[in-house]
């Protein structure tokens, strides 16, 4: 076994007042914020106004901005159950009546944790990630949850734990908003020895 001593989730503790959350958001974060708060509308769509056809929707979106099929709609369908059961949630962000952003968060009593996110690439004037992770996370507080779990925050590479610039930005966005960040015991497991010096030279042959 290697234990992965680098992997940390970041959290937002919604059990703080409101201007203590914010506190904790990157400084940069909050003038992005408030810019999107005054430019785009927001929704999000739970068990009361969600329909398969909002579904289909999100589906398509995802698809058109990934520019390919990601996963099989199978999962899509599940993703919609959560929601009518309320296990998730589903936002949309929008700017002049059109769609530019979707987040999916599922949901218990008492955490919520972001699952997934699709925005449109296009150079506007203001982000559009920063307003729309910001109006989930308060959308949970006022629906009584404690805590929103943003996931994965890591960002130092080990020869077992390699992040692409995307996933690496990822990282370090979310990292704007936590409140406080736990380790996540994490490890690889190899059958035999010769797997583990396998595996080694193949990563060290890329590397060079």
């Amino acid at each position: 076994f290697y234990e992965l001593t680098n992997r940390y989730e970041g959290y937002v503790d919604l059990t703080q007042s409101l201007p203590n959350i914010k506190k904790n958001v990157r400084k940069s974060y909050k003038s992005l914020i408030n810019k999107g708060f005054k430019n785009y509308e927001f929704i999000y769509f739970d068990s009361k106004n969600f329909s398969d056809q909002i579904g289909e929707d999100y589906r398509l979106f995802h698809k058109k901005i990934s520019g390919r099929v990601t996963r099989p709609l199978k999962t899509f369908h599940q993703m919609y159950k959560w929601i009518k059961e309320d296990k998730a949630l589903l936002f949309c962000q929008k700017y002049q009546s059109k769609v530019m952003n979707y987040t999916y968060v599922t949901i218990n009593k008492k955490s919520a944790t972001y699952a997934s996110s699709a925005a449109v690439r296009e150079n506007l004037d203001t982000p559009l990630s920063h307003s729309m992770l910001w109006y989930a996370i308060i959308t949970c507080k006022e629906l009584g949850v404690e805590v929103f779990n943003l996931g994965d925050i890591s960002a130092q590479k080990n020869i077992f734990f390699y992040l692409n610039d995307k996933e690496a930005n990822i990282a370090f966005f979310k990292k704007g908003f936590i409140t406080y960040s736990q380790k996540v015991k994490s490890y690889v497991w190899f059958k035999n020895k010769k797997y583990f010096l396998d595996f080694l030279n193949t990563t060290l042959e890329n590397i060079s």
